[in-house]
């Protein structure tokens, strides 16, 4: 074989590589100074590089045994508890996780902890068996404490972040307690994952790697009872909207991160009062978003009425918050105004959805930072959310053969 460079540095080659060419080669290096010089520093470079992997694989692996949970399963669970938080939109971006612990683990029984708003609508999620809701009052939480931890449930995981959450994990007494936590919560937890990613989907499918699930799993809900449904239609119609008329809905009220400024909310409204045939409908308690002529609805609680609002209207238009996200979750029509987080990756799959986003600035996106210029959001104009209102709702429809 032809040798690029020989064993004593870059300062000769070898071709063909014979003993007596080698030979003289060592002779070389023992002989002239600058040869040796050249030697010591190749093998200094050398061990110095080898040294720099050895440190770089140690924190990776310290990365991952710090936020990758450790129990791993050694057996199918029969039973497993979910933790979900009490803000909607971390808890519509839990759904596909839990789908995913429903796909894989088909006949186990998995019951849900929620707050009492959320207790009517996750059953039509169709990802748990049964629904436990966390009591209101102290003294419900005996009862409430014996139903969640008999019979003991081999995983719980807790999709929220609270203190209170690590504390209902500990009552299940399972033996596998994992969940997104920082601080004192730790000491509750069998293994925890650092809460210091943006709430995605994708961060809430993290906490189900430890049972083998990488992919989420489907959403789909089932429809609103007529009764549900009735009940947000009258409730529309003492506001004097009809039921054959079409409605778009604007909903403001969202983080402070990821809140379009109220006077472009304003400005939108008048907008769209002039330019569309639709009622203009506005779920905020601000009654001074709304202009003359637009309709004010109190938000609502109930997610399940909520849901039934979303399904009612043509268009929802939205920022960054749990209302968009839990009409991407039931298909409805949306545009979401995004600003700081990436409309890619803080979202449900849904072919009704229309994000605007800009993405010029060079900080996006930011991490959900409280900013006080919000330049990304103050860029998005009403004009540029009206024209997108008009591509939406006066396309064309495809004719079917």
């Amino acid at each position: 074989p032809v040798a690029t460079f020989t064993c004593c540095g870059k300062h000769g080659h070898l071709d063909p590589v014979t003993a007596r060419g080698l030979a003289s080669e060592l002779i070389g290096l023992f002989t002239y100074e600058q040869y040796r010089r050249q030697f010591a520093a190749d093998g200094q470079a050398r061990l110095l590089e080898q040294s720099e992997r050895s440190k770089v694989a140690g924190h990776i692996a310290t990365y991952y045994s710090r936020s990758a949970p450790s129990g791993a399963l050694v057996r199918t669970p029969q039973r497993l508890i979910v933790i979900l938080p009490d803000d909607l939109r971390e808890l519509i971006f839990a759904l596909p996780a839990i789908s995913g612990l429903r796909v894989q683990y088909p006949l186990s029984h998995l019951q849900a902890v929620v707050a009492s708003e959320h207790a009517r609508l996750l059953p039509l999620a169709k990802t748990v068996d049964q629904v436990l809701v966390r009591p209101r009052h102290p003294r419900d939480y005996p009862a409430f404490l014996r139903a969640l931890c008999r019979p003991r449930a081999d995983v719980c995981m807790a999709f929220a972040c609270d203190f209170r959450s690590c504390l209902l994990a500990a009552c299940t007494l399972a033996p596998h307690r994992l969940g997104f936590v920082e601080g004192a919560g730790s000491l509750f937890m069998s293994d925890h994952l650092h809460a210091n990613v943006p709430v995605s989907p994708m961060r809430a499918l993290t906490l189900t790697h430890a049972l083998g699930i990488a992919e989420p799993g489907p959403v789909a809900f089932d429809e609103i009872a007529p009764a549900v449904q009735e009940t947000v239609n009258l409730s529309l119609l003492a506001e004097g909207i009809e039921y054959t008329d079409r409605m778009i809905l604007l909903c403001p009220d969202a983080d402070e991160a990821r809140a379009w400024p109220p006077n472009l909310w304003r400005e939108l409204a008048r907008l769209l009062l002039a330019q569309r045939h639709e009622r203009i409908v506005l779920l905020t308690e601000d009654a001074a978003l709304v202009p003359e002529g637009a309709v004010r609805v109190a938000p609502v609680h109930d997610t399940l009425l909520l849901a039934a609002l979303l399904r009612r209207a043509d268009l929802l238009i939205a920022a960054d918050s749990g209302p968009l996200h839990l009409a991407d979750a039931i298909g409805a029509s949306t545009i979401g105004l995004y600003g700081p987080t990436p409309p890619e990756v803080c979202h449900l799959p849904n072919e009704n959805r229309r994000p605007l986003c800009h993405r010029e600035f060079p900080c996006h996106p930011c991490g959900e930072n409280v900013c006080s210029e919000r330049h990304c959001l103050r860029s998005l104009t009403p004009n540029e959310v009206a024209d997108a209102v008009a591509r939406h709702l006066d396309a064309p429809i495809p004719c079917r053969v």
